[in-house]
């Protein structure tokens, strides 16, 4: 909703108030107000005068609320709208190795390192943790000298947010549940 309401201040031309924005985006008149209130905060808007009280309109006659008039720094605004459509989250490697697990099902570490170019460490912590926590299984396949792994819970595409909680382990800052 605070994209809907960024995106309808930039349509405006000089200065709007809550009943406006309530108006353009038909959403409620409180969620708008905590929304203004949130860009003011963010000094992305400017209140500029408060005419008085006035009492609320529609199905709840409460008690009067205040009339503010706001004024918005477009650029300022544009560049947080950017902000929020953009990407937010980068691929990292844990999760290129959990679509390639996946995919390919059976596996040794090595067909991770090599898929995904990610390090043999990385790869050794990823794996443990899957183990320790039942994604992933050891398997035994005759004449096979590396570890054979095999997916066994595949709880769908995104990556399982898994804790981290063995010391020593060097990317605890990368998954956080």
């Amino acid at each position: 909703m605070l994209k809907q309401v960024i995106e309808t201040i930039l349509g405006f031309q000089g200065f709007f108030d809550n009943d406006s924005i309530v108006e353009a985006t038909g959403n409620d008149r409180k969620e708008v107000k905590w929304r203004l209130d949130r860009l003011e905060r963010e000094k992305l808007i400017t209140r500029i005068r408060t005419n008085g009280t006035k009492p609320q309109g529609g199905s709840n006659p409460g008690r009067p609320t205040k009339d503010i008039i706001y004024t918005a720094k477009k650029n300022a605004l544009k560049k947080r709208l950017a902000k929020m459509t953009a990407k937010q989250k980068r691929d990292t490697a844990w999760d290129k190795m959990w679509r390639t697990i996946r995919i390919i099902r059976k596996f040794t570490r090595g067909d991770l390192v090599q898929l995904t170019g990610a390090a043999d460490q990385n790869v050794k912590d990823f794996t443990g943790l899957l183990i320790r926590d039942g994604y992933i299984k050891q398997v035994s396949l005759e004449g096979k000298r590396p570890e054979t792994l095999m997916l066994c819970k595949d709880p769908g595409p995104q990556r399982p947010r898994i804790s981290i909680k063995a010391k020593g382990m060097r990317h605890e800052s990368r998954v956080k549940e």
